[in-house]
């Protein structure tokens, strides 16, 4: 059996680790606690992006200040000197673009892939230990040597933490500036290990202030795991939702419904041709053309997609397959209607 190419190897860390995350259960915690945990039972109220400008600053203003003023008031936290990383803004601004990028993300950006709560905390977990372990390498050297070689292992620092984002899934690019400064700054190296901790603490309090600004008008997390829902883990089905339409089609030929799509052609080769340039995306489902290839951060895209749409989706309407969409489109039978969710087609 021929190897396939080295530019065409992929790694996915949770198709090993989701078997072993239990599912949501959100949905059985009281609705006041449930919903500032990012659940929802309802469509969501849509909101304009003026409105989501003020919660953002709302949010950034009082998650970054919370950060401070716990640090700031912590006699035990303030006796390692901490930076502008975790506490105050004064001393040291250059960390100030860490603390601010993050924010940014977490209270804008709430919907991307790059800001839900496995991102936030291990991402920084995961950079600053990355960062600590190569520069306490580096401090292996003579001291004028390594001070010297400060810039290297900042590089280095960056690097290695990206690589390791990226495999455990947890890429939050404020992170990046954790594993540099670790290296690169004096300050924040003096911490050692109780860097760790300080990020920790750090990325807690912003994701508990997330959770509660954020869920006043909007959603957050979107997960706080995996988009991919983990309940068919335990029906011993695929942990992704995604599939190409060969596979898509090859699960037709044993199904009495057919295709999956509401709207369907006479003929399966031109089914077969309008599917295949088309991304096809339902509550259940999201088919993807067999030639188009998708990165960890687009699959998450497209998971987000068919969280909303299944989510969003209100039980009590019945939703009816709209006219004209293909003149060649066949009737869909009542209880088909009934049973097929909204699809979204890109």
């Amino acid at each position: 059996m021929p190897l396939p190419a080295f530019q065409s190897l992929n790694f996915d860390i949770d198709k090993y680790i989701n078997p072993f995350i239990p599912a949501s259960r959100l949905c059985r915690l009281p609705k006041p606690v449930s919903r500032f945990l990012g659940y929802r039972d309802e469509p969501r109220q849509r909101i304009g992006n003026i409105v989501n400008w003020l919660w953002s600053f709302v949010g950034a203003f009082c998650g970054t200040a919370l950060i401070a003023g716990v640090c700031k008031s912590s006699a035990i936290i303030q006796s390692h000197a901490p930076p502008v990383i975790i506490g105050s803004f004064v001393r040291f601004p250059s960390a100030m673009l860490r603390q601010g990028a993050a924010a940014i993300l977490e209270y804008h950006t709430i919907e991307s892939p790059l800001a839900q709560p496995r991102n936030l905390v291990l991402g920084h977990l995961l950079a600053a230990l990355v960062g600590i372990g190569i520069t306490k390498l580096f401090a292996l050297l003579p001291e004028a040597r390594f001070e010297d070689l400060r810039w290297l292992a900042g590089a280095l620092a960056v690097g290695t933490s990206s690589v390791v984002m990226g495999a455990t899934q947890t890429v939050h690019p404020p992170a990046g500036a954790t594993a540099l400064l670790a290296a690169t700054s004096p300050e924040i190296t003096a911490l050692g290990w109780y860097l760790l901790a300080l990020v920790l603490l750090g990325s807690t309090l912003m994701l508990v202030s997330a959770c509660i600004i954020n869920n006043i008008h909007r959603r957050f997390p979107i997960y706080w795991w995996t988009p991919v829902d983990l309940s068919d883990n335990h029906n011993g089905k695929a942990t992704s939702g995604i599939e190409t339409v060969a596979q898509a089609e090859k699960e037709e030929q044993f199904s009495d419904a057919g295709s999956r799509r509401v709207s369907r052609v006479n003929t399966r080769e031109g089914m077969h041709f309008e599917r295949e340039h088309e991304i096809t995306i339902t509550a259940k489902h999201i088919t993807i053309p067999d030639w188009l290839e998708v990165n960890d951060w687009e699959r998450n895209v497209l998971e987000i997609l068919r969280e909303r749409l299944k989510i969003e989706l209100d039980p009590k309407s019945e939703w009816t397959e709209p006219t004209g969409r293909h003149s060649e489109a066949t009737a869909v039978s009542s209880d088909e209607e009934k049973a097929e969710p909204p699809v979204g087609i890109l």
